[in-house]
C-alpha cells in the first residue's frame, strides 16, 4: 500500500509522483521540472510552489502540443459530423473545447496540487 500522509521521513513519497500517469503521459517533461530528489531514496520535493503549478502547465510545450492537436482532432470530427448542420460554426465549438481542454489542465494542477499539500516540508523554500 502506497503512503498517502505525511511521513516524519520528509518529502513526497516517489511513487505518488510516479503514479500520475495521466498526468506524465501528456507532459513527459513536466515531471522532472516540477520534481527532483530529496535527498534520500523514495522521496522527492517540489521545484515550484504550489501556485506555480497551473501557470506552468499551460505554459509546457508538451500540454500546449497536445492541446493543438487534440483542438485539430476535434476540428476534423466537426466538419465529418456538424459541419454541413445550419448555425453551428467552428469558432462557437472551438471556444468550447479550448475550454475543456483548459479544465483538463486545471484538474492536473488540481491532482499535483492535493498530492504535495500533504507534504510541505518538500516545498521550496523549506529548510
Amino acid at each position: 500500500m502506497i503512503a498517502d500522509k505525511p511521513t516524519c521521513s520528509g518529502g513526497i513519497p516517489s511513487q505518488l509522483v510516479h503514479a500520475l500517469e495521466e498526468i506524465w503521459s501528456v507532459m513527459p517533461e513536466l515531471k522532472a521540472r516540477l520534481f527532483s530528489c530529496f535527498g534520500q531514496t523514495g522521496f522527492m520535493k517540489l521545484n515550484v510552489s504550489p501556485e506555480e503549478i497551473l501557470s506552468i502547465i499551460m505554459a509546457d510545450k508538451d500540454f500546449q502540443s497536445y492541446k493543438k492537436a487534440s483542438l485539430a482532432e476535434s476540428e476534423a470530427r466537426w466538419k465529418q459530423n456538424v459541419a454541413d448542420s445550419p448555425g453551428v460554426r467552428w469558432n462557437s465549438s472551438k471556444a468550447i473545447f479550448e475550454k475543456t481542454l483548459d479544465q483538463v489542465a486545471k484538474s492536473f494542477a488540481l491532482k499535483l496540487q492535493n498530492l504535495v499539500k500533504n507534504y510541505p516540508e518538500a516545498w521550496p523554500g523549506v529548510k
